[in-house]
């Protein structure tokens, strides 16, 4: 089955524009193709509906029960911190990535 259609990437996932007919954990391929003369999108995006951000806390919480300990205790000391100072503005799991390749 090959479905085209338009989805929109907020905080690490991606929130399609309609239902897909897929068992959970199913796998498919995604190929991510960015709209031709595309504005920032996150300053023509609606905040997610009540739907969405339910998904979303969903998809958090199996994500964070297959966490190892050490990074569940990363991911709730980031957590804290954001709440502290508010979004960050850089990817915290590439940053580990390259700190840990640099040492």
């Amino acid at each position: 089955m090959t479905k085209t259609m338009e989805a929109i990437y907020e905080n690490g996932l991606l929130e399609l524009s309609e239902p897909i007919p897929l068992q959970g954990r199913a796998r498919v391929r995604v190929a991510i193709e960015l709209p031709d003369a595309s504005p920032d999108l996150a300053q023509v995006t609606s905040p997610p509906s009540a739907g969405a951000e339910s998904k979303r806390q969903g998809v958090l919480r199996r994500r964070l029960s297959k966490m190892s300990p050490e990074n569940h205790a990363l991911y709730e000391k980031v957590a804290a911190l954001r709440e502290k100072i508010g979004p960050l503005d850089l990817d915290v799991v590439e940053v580990l990535r390259e700190l840990r390749n640099d040492a």
